[in-house]
């Protein structure tokens, strides 16, 4: 008999009873990009009835799918309802870096809402679903609901949270803990996402992507994965990965998910409570 753990929810168990927010959302015909706005607080019902009228219908993407090109003209916001997908930008050397990795419930595109044309290109790394709502439609929306435009800086900043700290453990930590890190980041925000915390995470990355996002060689990476497992931090199968001592890599990350979690609190600074 195997005697290794199963996957625990760790958060609390939801009684199925809908919210008020839930119905609004259903009865609006349930926006993706209403449901990551409303994060930040309740939507009123003209505004998810204003988001469900512009967002366009969702498009079903094959992994290794372009969703846009580096210096293509800007055109659409994306919302990831299904799927992982990543982007890349071009160096001096015309080498490409990867820039960042997008998980369900992120937009695509916000970084780059105020420009002509793309600064990065993204591709997806699973297949997926994303729902594109076109810019201009949203700019008349965010004139008529200034709610909205509040919304989507405190995600913008939250987005800017994620990257600036993602590079502060690039910068003082040694490799395993820049894993450590990485590791938690993305449960969070998948926890986020799906509004409950567990100890499992599927990242489909491979190990030459998290070197690549991390500044490590593959190879370098699949060693601290080894020592992780060894010292009983994690377990990692298929993709998978079992935090086992979340406690301990809090400790040796120095992870600061308060800090990468304030967009609500920041919505309420600016008048969204």
């Amino acid at each position: 008999m195997s005697t290794r753990n199963t996957c625990r929810d760790l958060s609390n168990v939801d009684n199925g009873t809908p919210s008020k927010q839930q119905g609004m959302e259903n009865t609006a015909g349930g926006s993706s990009l209403g449901k990551v706005l409303s994060s930040q607080g309740p939507l009123s019902l003209q505004e998810w009835s204003e988001l469900s009228a512009i967002e366009e219908p969702p498009l079903t993407l094959k992994k290794d799918s372009i969703v846009y090109s580096e210096k293509s003209p800007s055109h659409y916001l994306f919302t990831l309802e299904e799927g992982w997908a990543c982007a890349y930008r071009t160096a001096e050397d015309r080498s490409r870096q990867l820039y960042d990795v997008f998980v369900p419930g992120d937009l695509i595109g916000l970084r780059e809402f105020s420009l002509d044309n793309n600064s990065t290109e993204v591709i997806m790394l699973t297949d997926g679903r994303i729902a594109p709502t076109p810019k201009t439609a949203l700019i008349d929306s965010v004139h008529r609901y200034r709610s909205l435009a509040d919304r989507l800086l405190a995600i913008l900043i939250y987005q800017h949270n994620i990257i600036s700290d993602r590079l502060k453990s690039y910068a003082h930590h040694d490799a395993t803990t820049r894993i450590i890190h990485l590791i938690l980041e993305l449960n969070m925000r998948c926890a986020r996402h799906e509004n409950r915390r567990t100890n499992c995470l599927n990242i489909p990355l491979s190990q030459s992507l998290i070197g690549a996002l991390l500044g490590m060689t593959g190879v370098h990476v699949s060693r601290c994965f080894s020592y992780l497992e060894e010292h009983g931090l994690i377990q990692k199968e298929k993709g998978k990965i079992k935090i086992l001592n979340y406690k301990e890599m809090v400790g040796l990350s120095h992870f600061e998910s308060d800090f990468l979690s304030r967009e609500s609190e920041l919505g309420n600074r600016i008048g969204l409570s």
